[in-house]
């Protein structure tokens, strides 16, 4: 990671907590390598959590990194048709480097506050997320064996209260629940 401190923007998209440090600051890692006289912006767009995202920011220190952290939301689908949604935060969320970044990656853009903010909209979010798609295929088991056909159902419930994420992309996702 520390070969890519010379850039002007680094994005970091890795798997988990553990790895956003290992990449950011452990040895060999990004901020480890930065040049103070010429620091990158380091855009954090793993779904970590919000001390992750600060304890990156508090060791930029004496580097002059700025940490902007940018979860994204959407899945595999939403990301291959850059329909992602994007959730920004810190102080140079608005950027006039990023927004081309950002534009390039996914709509909507929220900005979220302070750096960390956007990390924990993205934890609320995910809950929710997974509690929708736990349901969902909740759901479906239930009306298969009520001898309910799936696709009819879900022209029920796309226009009645049961409408929801999970069921506008449960094609998309059923392997995944």
């Amino acid at each position: 990671a520390g070969e890519l401190a010379g850039n002007d923007i680094v994005i970091v998209m890795v798997g988990n907590d553990a790895d956003v440090a290992a990449v950011t600051t452990g040895p060999g890692g990004l901020l480890s390598a930065i040049d103070p006289a010429r620091a990158p912006l380091v855009v954090i767009m793993s779904s970590v959590l919000p001390r992750t995202i600060l304890a990156a920011a508090e060791a930029r220190g004496a580097k002059n990194a700025i940490v902007v952290d940018a979860p994204v939301s959407g899945g595999p689908v939403r990301a291959a048709e850059a329909t992602i949604s994007i959730m920004a935060a810190g102080p140079d969320a608005h950027s006039a480097d990023l927004k081309p970044v950002f534009d390039a990656l996914g709509r909507p853009l929220f900005y979220c506050g302070p750096v960390g903010r956007a990390a924990g909209v993205k934890i609320v979010n995910n809950i929710l997320g997974v509690a929708n798609r736990l349901r969902m295929n909740e759901a479906v088991q239930r009306a298969t064996a009520l001898g309910i056909d799936r696709p009819f159902l879900t022209d029920v419930m796309e226009v009645s209260s049961g409408r929801s994420w999970a069921l506008r992309n449960y094609p998309a996702y059923r392997d995944l629940v």
